[in-house]
């Protein structure tokens, strides 16, 4: 039944059959679970960021003419995956306002970890104690 020349998949399917222990990622319910997880954290996460990248052009507004002239010089082509590799200032914007907005990075932080010290926090973000 099992064909020695199968090659897994690279995917998310069989990232969650080979992260499991006893068989558990091989479940219709596991793998549900796994997959509808993934997609709530890839589309929280993408939120996060064009939340970001749209404050960010708002206090930053001097970069959207720049952005905007570079995505009409490309003209009237498909917007896939070799024509926006073709938007270097709109990779390197978008690069910088993620390295701006470290919102992910705060999630990881303990209680005793800050960016900025105790005494400027208010609020519920105060140290308590």
């Amino acid at each position: 039944m099992e064909d020695p020349a199968f090659k897994p998949p690279p995917d998310l399917i069989q990232v969650v059959i080979d992260g499991t222990e006893n068989g558990k990622g091989r479940s219709v319910d596991y793998q549900l679970n796994a997959q509808i997880g993934t997609g709530r954290a890839a589309l929280f996460t993408t939120g996060i960021t064009v939340f970001h990248l749209l404050y960010d052009l708002t206090i930053h507004p001097e970069y959207i003419e720049p952005i905007r002239q570079e995505v009409l010089a490309l003209g009237d082509i498909p917007f896939n995956r070799i024509n926006v590799a073709k938007l270097v200032k709109m990779d390197s914007f978008i690069r910088e306002c993620q390295r701006w907005s470290k919102f992910m990075l705060s999630a990881y932080l303990s209680p005793d970890q800050y960016f900025y010290p105790p005494s400027e926090l208010s609020g519920p973000y105060k140290r308590l104690g």
